[in-house]
């Protein structure tokens, strides 16, 4: 079982809310639900392990080409997906060829200088 996030956050009416995003879903609803009750809300992350894999792959090869500037995650507000985001001086070929595996979505790459 493999948990993305796990945030701990009040409700409207001040309740806490316990939202957590993973990839197999039913399997941590069924482990957390005894413990956090109705204020767990469990999100099925569409990306899986190896592209979580992959998208730090990518992050590593631009730290270790001098061309990574900075790298974050975060919860995506409307879906609770876990994203990455990278900011990078530029993409060469090698990079290029890294980010293919990352699935569409998982991955913003935000590239500070362009041609």
């Amino acid at each position: 079982m493999l948990i993305w996030r796990l945030v701990i956050r009040p409700m409207n009416d001040g309740a806490p809310r316990v939202l957590v995003a993973a990839h197999d879903a039913p399997a941590v609803a069924a482990a957390l639900t005894p413990v956090y009750g109705a204020a767990l809300e469990v999100v099925r992350s569409p990306f899986g392990p190896d592209a979580y894999e992959a998208a730090e792959r990518f992050a590593l090869l631009a730290e270790r080409r001098g061309v990574l500037v900075a790298t974050g995650e975060g919860i995506g507000p409307a879906d609770g997906v876990v994203r990455r985001r990278v900011a990078l001086l530029r993409v060469d070929s090698a990079l290029a060829d890294a980010a293919v595996p990352v699935p569409d979505g998982l991955l913003r790459m935000d590239v500070l200088i362009s041609p």
